[in-house]
């Protein structure tokens, strides 16, 4: 969990919430005098509208700290006051003498007792789990679960092609009595046993039904309901559609990640409270950035760069929907999801103010895990919306102009620090043959698969992107030719051994690879076009493996005498 405990983030929030008492039991006999003095005229008003404004914060952050009795309180005598404040002018100082009644002061004092009476309920409690951000290489593990050795080596074997670390249990049992709180894993099990697996599911945090993926010999849509009844992330017949499945377990994989953390930024005066909402946060396994000054705000958000703005609407001399508005005048934040956290409470303003640049309204106050949940939510369909800009829809990878941007990135490099880097052109061999015989949808899932096989089996540091069609493009920084070509070897060798099925007529596919060193080239696109080059020479040449450019260089001819 980030920054310590949970014990340790009860103590600070316990902290926040006795610096807030001191706070406002100071400021309680200053603001009931300046409005009990407040006369019909000009001084009086300017009088109200501090006590309003004051009146309004309180009615916003009391609850969070767990004073809801005083915060309801101060919210209807911030009512009272709105009539006042908001009106027109004309009559302005009439109704402030009828707002300014025995009754209202009667309430004002009673927050002095309230205040002391409401210690603070748990009726908005912190979260008790955080949720941590899941290193990807732990994504990489699938515990299989099956009773026949032979079934459960051979798609062990099949699966590991992919990258995966399979580990294998011929139990539920075994399963049980492994060490399940190592890392957040896939598991794959036969639909029969959903029952003998609930205790794993009650005793281990780490394990979540929706990374659940069932196999089953009967296949029926009751058994497939009640696959979907328990939460599972998957389901498949046997004899497993192993492809399938691996594209499946990357789906799951990806959409978790996506939903674990996210990065805030909160723009929020009140410290007190914008440091409570950054505690539970951050205990709920996200990022979080306070802005307490908004004129900072397009500054921070340059640097920080946040998967969602949290902002509240007062924040005097500031307006929350001015600040929206200004913010969405960079192209480059107009995608940015923008929530106003605001006490705000009357429908109508909230309707306008999220029509003026925003997303949606969070009223004041919100319980910590509302909070967490509605953030986190956004956060992922943050993520999602920009991946869908940048990422090819087929594979998830980079489209064709931004993997030759991240290549122009990786040559510039490369030029000022005098690094070694490589660049490879990958494409599917006879694939046009694939989707003539077998169709484009079994095509889609030979590319979605050599996809899944690059993910896994290149290095964090590599950057992969789907040129066009069956070719790929893979930039390897800091990387020397003998060992690109080791490594892409082994990607042609392991996407050869997988087995698709179309029709139950089983076929297997090869790639060819052409390798080039950046730093051999005047330009990136040089660099790239030998790359094709060379993969283009090894069409020529048997396919099904990998060519550099420094070993064909000028003696192949023209490239397109090859056929696909």
């Amino acid at each position: 969990m980030p920054n310590g405990g949970y014990q340790d983030v009860v103590a600070k929030l316990e902290t926040l919430k006795s610096q807030f008492v001191a706070r406002v039991a100071a400021e309680l006999g200053l603001y009931i005098d300046l409005i009990r003095t407040a006369g019909p005229n000009e001084a009086g008003l300017a009088a109200v509208r501090e006590g309003y404004g004051w009146l309004h914060r309180l009615a916003g952050s009391a609850g969070t700290f767990g004073f809801s009795a005083f915060g309801l309180q101060a919210r209807e005598l911030e009512e009272c006051l709105q009539v006042v404040v908001e009106g027109d002018s004309e009559g302005q100082l009439a109704r402030l003498e009828r707002a300014l009644d025995a009754d209202f002061f009667t309430r004002l004092d009673s927050l002095k007792s309230l205040l002391a009476s409401d210690a603070g309920d748990s009726a908005l409690p912190v979260l008790q789990n955080a949720v941590t951000e899941v290193a990807p290489e732990l994504l990489l593990r699938v515990d299989l679960i099956e009773s026949d050795p032979e079934v459960g080596r051979e798609l062990a074997e099949n699966l590991s092609r992919y990258g995966y670390e399979v580990v294998v249990y011929d139990s539920v049992e075994a399963f049980l009595a492994a060490d399940l709180d190592s890392g957040v894993t896939t598991v794959i099990a036969n639909v029969e046993l959903q029952e003998e697996l609930q205790p794993a599911f009650d005793r281990h945090k780490q394990l979540h039904r929706k990374l659940v993926i069932f196999l089953a010999r009967n296949d029926s849509f009751d058994v497939r309901y009640q696959a979907a009844a328990t939460g599972a992330g998957g389901f498949f017949p046997l004899p497993v559609d192993v492809p399938a499945l691996a594209d499946r377990i990357e789906q799951l994989s990806q959409e978790w990640e996506e939903s674990a953390g996210g990065r805030v930024m909160i723009v929020e005066d009140d410290e007190e409270l914008a440091e409570h909402y950054r505690l539970v946060l951050d205990n709920g396994g996200l990022k979080v950035k306070v802005i307490t000054e908004p004129s900072e705000v397009m500054s921070e958000l340059a640097e920080f760069r946040p998967d969602i703005l949290l902002m509240d609407i007062n924040m005097a001399p500031y307006s929350g929907v001015s600040l929206a508005r200004m913010v969405r005048f960079q192209p480059e934040w107009l995608g940015l999801p923008i929530v106003y956290l605001s006490s705000e409470h009357d429908r109508d303003m909230q309707i306008s103010a999220v029509a003026q640049g925003a997303d949606d309204f969070i009223e004041k106050p919100i319980s910590d895990t509302r909070l967490v949940s509605v953030v986190k939510a956004r956060c992922t369909r943050a993520r999602q919306l920009a991946k869908l800009a940048s990422r090819d829809s087929l594979t998830g990878l980079m489209k064709h102009s931004l993997i030759k941007q991240e290549l122009a990135k990786e040559f510039s490099r490369c030029q000022r620090y005098g690094q070694v880097a490589a660049v490879a052109m990958l494409d599917l061999d006879h694939f046009k043959s694939v989707n003539d015989t077998y169709g484009h949808a079994t095509g889609d899932t030979v590319i979605r698969s050599l996809a899944n096989l690059l993910r896994h089996r290149l290095r964090k540091s590599d950057i992969i992107g789907r040129y066009g069609g069956e070719e790929f493009v893979v930039v390897l920084p800091d990387c020397g030719e003998a060992q690109a070509l080791r490594i892409l070897q082994d990607v042609c060798d392991q996407f050869s051994g997988i087995v698709f099925s179309s029709q139950d007529v089983e076929f297997q596919v090869t790639l060819s690879a052409g390798i080039a060193m950046l730093g051999a080239f005047g330009n990136a696109e040089a660099a790239l076009n030998g790359a094709d080059e060379a993969m283009y020479h090894r069409k020529k040449h048997g396919r099904n493996g990998v060519t550099l450019y420094s070993e064909v260089a000028g003696n192949d001819g023209a490239p397109e005498a090859a056929s696909p």
